[in-house]
C-alpha cells in the first residue's frame, strides 16, 4: 500500500479544518480512561491491600502518562490529517506497521463487548430495584437493555470525529462523579479491620495488578484527538494528558479506598462496589443508572478506534473521502455493533474470562509496549537524556505484563486467591 505521505503535499495535509480544542480532547480522554474499571477497582484493592493498591494506582498514572507524552512526541512528529498508528508505524518500523492497529482491534473489542454486558447488568439490577421486571427475567431484561443501548447510540457512534462526542464526554463525566460521591455518603469507616491494609495472599495481589496498571487506559483515542486539534503541540497535549489523569486520580481515589475500609473483603467476587450498597435507597438505585449511562458513553468511545484501526488495515494511509468514507464508515461501525452486540447477548456473563484476557494482551500491547518501542526506535535510546532512559527501562518493565497478565488471568479462571 502507497503512503498518503508521498503523495499529498504538506500544504494540502497541514490546511485541512480541524475543530478539536484542548477542552474537547480533554473530555475524550478522561473519559476514555474512566469507564467500568472505576466501578470494580475496590474489588482489586481489596485484594491487593489499601497500601500496595494506593502504591499501584499512583504508579498506574505515572506510566501512563508517560506512555501518552511518549505517544504525544511521536505524533507531533507525523502530524497530518490522516493520522494513525497505522501510518505512523509505517513510517518508523514498517514491518510491524499492521500490529499496533490489530493489538487495538482485540482491545477494544473485547473491551466493547464487556462494557455491553455491564451495562445490560447494572442497568437490569436498577430497573428491578425501582420498578420490578414484572413478567420479563433478569436475562431477558438485560438483552432488551442491550439492544436498545446499541440503537440508540449508533448515531453517536456514526460521528466522524471522536471530538464531536465533547457533550456526552461530559454527561459521561458527571454521571461518574455522582457514583464516585456514592461511597463518601455511605461509607463508614470507623471500625475498619487493620487486614485489609495488606494484601489477602500472594496470588491476590497478582491478579489484582493488572487491573490498577490498566485503570488509566486511554491511549487508543490520542492520536484522534492529535488529528482533530487545531494547531497541537507538546504543551496542549500535556494539558489534555495530565489533565485526564489528574481526573482519573480524583475519581478513583474515593470508590478505592473507602469501600475497602467500610466493607473488607466482603463482596470480592462482586463486578462493582455498588452491590454492596443498600439497594433500597434511591440514591444507589440512581447510581446504577448512572454507572450504566456512563459505560454506555465508554462503548462509544471505544468503537471509534476500532472503526479508524479496520479502515487503516483496509486502506493503510490512503482513506477514502466524501460519500466514499460515509459508506464505508457506516458499513464497519454496523459491523462492529451487529458483532460486539452479538458476542453479548450470546455469551451473557460467560465470556468474563476471555475479553478481561484478550482486552489485558490488546492493551498491554497498544498501551505500553509497543508506544514505547516507536519512541526508541524513532528517537534512538540516549543514555544522557532521563525521558530516553525511563522509556526503556519501563518498555523492559511492560515487557512483563504479559506473564503477568496471563497468570492474573489464569488464577482468576480458577478462582485461586
Amino acid at each position: 500500500m502507497s503512503n498518503a505521505f508521498d503523495s499529498i503535499p504538506d500544504e494540502k495535509i497541514h490546511d485541512a479544518p480541524r475543530h478539536g480544542g484542548v477542552f474537547s480532547g480533554y473530555t475524550v480522554m478522561a473519559k476514555s480512561l474512566l469507564g467500568s474499571g472505576m466501578l470494580s477497582i475496590a474489588f482489586a484493592c481489596s485484594k491487593a491491600g489499601l497500601i500496595l493498591g494506593l502504591v499501584l494506582l499512583i504508579f498506574a498514572a505515572i506510566i501512563t502518562w508517560i506512555s501518552l507524552h511518549v505517544l504525544s512526541k511521536l505524533c507531533l512528529e507525523f502530524n497530518s490529517e490522516n493520522l494513525t498508528f497505522y501510518s505512523m508505524t509505517e513510517r518508523i518500523a514498517p514491518r510491524a506497521k499492521w500490529f499496533l492497529d490489530v493489538a487495538i482491534i482485540v482491545d477494544c473489542v473485547g473491551s466493547a463487548i464487556g462494557f455491553l454486558q455491564m451495562i445490560g447488568k447494572l442497568m437490569t439490577l436498577g430497573i428491578s430495584e425501582i420498578f420490578g421486571l414484572g413478567s420479563f427475567t433478569p436475562r431477558t431484561m438485560s438483552i432488551l437493555i442491550e439492544s436498545g443501548v446499541v440503537l440508540l447510540l449508533f448515531p453517536i457512534l456514526m460521528m466522524k470525529e471522536i471530538s464531536d462526542t465533547k457533550i456526552v464526554n461530559l454527561l459521561g463525566l458527571a454521571c461518574l462523579f455522582y457514583v464516585s460521591l456514592l461511597p463518601i455518603i455511605f461509607s463508614d469507616v470507623s471500625n475498619y479491620d487493620s487486614s485489609v491494609l495488606v494484601p489477602k495472599g500472594p496470588w491476590s495481589a497478582i491478579s489484582a495488578f493488572p487491573v490498577f496498571i490498566f485503570a488509566f487506559s486511554c491511549q487508543q483515542n490520542l492520536l484522534s484527538v492529535v488529528t482533530e486539534m487545531q494547531s497541537p503541540d507538546i504543551k496542549k497535549l500535556n494539558m489534555v494528558t495530565l489533565g485526564a489523569i489528574g481526573t482519573g486520580i480524583i475519581f478513583y481515589l474515593p470508590v478505592t479506598i473507602l469501600p475497602v475500609l467500610t466493607f473488607g473483603r466482603t463482596g470480592a467476587n462482586e463486578e462493582t462496589f455498588l452491590q454492596l450498597l443498600d439497594k433500597k435507597n434511591l440514591a444507589v438505585q440512581i447510581g446504577y443508572f448512572c454507572a450504566s449511562l456512563a459505560v454506555a458513553i465508554s462503548y462509544v468511545l471505544i468503537v471509534h478506534p476500532v472503526r479508524k484501526s479496520v479502515m487503516s488495515l483496509m486502506y493503510g494511509s490512503n482513506f477514502p473521502v466524501a460519500k466514499q468514507e460515509f459508506k464505508i464508515r457506516l458499513i464497519i461501525t454496523s459491523a462492529i455493533a451487529i458483532v460486539t452486540l452479538g458476542v453479548a447477548l450470546a455469551a451473557g456473563s460467560t465470556l468474563g474470562p476471555t475479553v478481561e484476557f484478550t482486552a489485558l494482551l490488546g492493551a498491554t500491547t497498544c498501551g505500553f509496549v509497543m508506544p514505547f518501542f516507536l519512541y526508541l526506535k524513532h528517537f534512538g535510546y540516549s543514555s544522557k537524556s532521563v525521558l530516553s532512559v525511563t522509556v526503556a527501562g519501563l518498555f523492559l518493565f511492560c515487557l512483563l505484563l504479559y506473564p503477568i497478565g496471563i497468570t492474573a488471568s489464569v488464577l482468576g479462571i480458577l478462582k485461586i486467591d
